[in-house]
């Protein structure tokens, strides 16, 4: 299960080509380019923390996915690069909460929200079903024990100090 974001140019505008998005993405740390060209994606993975999402372009928007099973700090460092995206090409995000297609501007704290609710109920779902919730084995590297996510990885839970994601 994964968390997918819809991000679109201002005024009706296609999305930017994945070539422009490329040529940015190079000047990134931690992004990969798979398959350049319209029909490529992108690629974040951070060694440090074990992060990594995609960016792919399909029809005229740009799609964030981001898998579930994770500890907060995979949306809070999602959300800053997605900021840094999102300025550099002027982005909107077609609203997830509404039923009908509504563009808002990008909201780090929205998407951070967004994705926790999904991750929650990915959890509890999959948690009702009998199956144990695996995720992040082994990977409590020092980047993730000084955001304070150790303990989460060791109860493999989703189980957060609130204090520290306000």
């Amino acid at each position: 299960m994964s968390f997918d974001l819809e991000f679109i140019s201002r005024n009706g505008k296609p999305a930017p080509t994945m070539n422009a998005i490329t040529v940015w993405a190079k000047t990134q740390p931690n992004i990969s380019i798979e398959n350049e060209g319209e029909d490529g994606k992108l690629s974040y993975e951070n060694d440090d923390t074990g992060v990594h999402f995609t960016i792919y372009r399909s029809n005229e928007l740009l799609h964030l996915n981001i898998n579930y099973f994770r500890p907060t700090f995979f949306v809070l460092e999602t959300a800053a690069v997605m900021g840094m995206l999102v300025s550099e090409f002027s982005l909107l995000v077609n609203d997830p909460d509404k039923e009908e297609a509504k563009t808002i501007e990008y909201d780090a704290d929205a998407l951070i929200k967004w994705w926790k609710e999904g991750n929650h109920y990915a959890c509890k779902v999959l948690k009702s079903l009998g199956q144990n919730v695996h995720w992040m084995e082994g990977k409590a590297s020092k980047g993730n024990q000084r955001m304070g996510v150790v303990e989460v990885l060791r109860k493999g839970t989703i189980q957060r100090d609130e204090r520290r994601h306000r």
